[in-house]
């Protein structure tokens, strides 16, 4: 275990679709870290394990665009990443569907 150089996700951002669960998110570095804290706090059906530095869940939230920093800590020090996950909504082709079916169904 060292001092903490970087942390990375190999990516800057992700898009998360409402009501699918994500592909977990793992944040690793040069060294071992201890911690991780994420800020604002995730939530909307996702989470981060602050042990492991996984992001996971189902999203169940808007559309919207975030970005968060994650820090992970070890008895050296902390250093700190950026993530901005991209919110979307369901497919909009498949609630068109699904609404042109109903509405046969309601006699509209």
């Amino acid at each position: 275990m060292g001092q903490p150089t970087y942390l990375t996700t190999g990516f800057t951002e992700q898009t998360v679709y409402s009501g699918l669960a994500i592909i977990p998110i793992d944040f690793v570095g040069n060294t071992v870290f201890t911690e991780y804290s994420i800020s604002p706090v995730i939530g909307n059906g996702l989470s981060l394990n602050t042990t492991s530095g996984t992001i996971s869940g189902i999203y169940n939230g808007g559309v919207s665009r975030m970005s968060y920093q994650v820090t992970g800590t070890n008895q050296f020090g902390s250093i700190s990443t950026t993530l901005t996950l991209n919110y979307k909504g369901r497919n909009l082709r498949r609630e068109m569907i699904d609404s042109a079916v109903g509405s046969q169904y309601c006699g509209s």
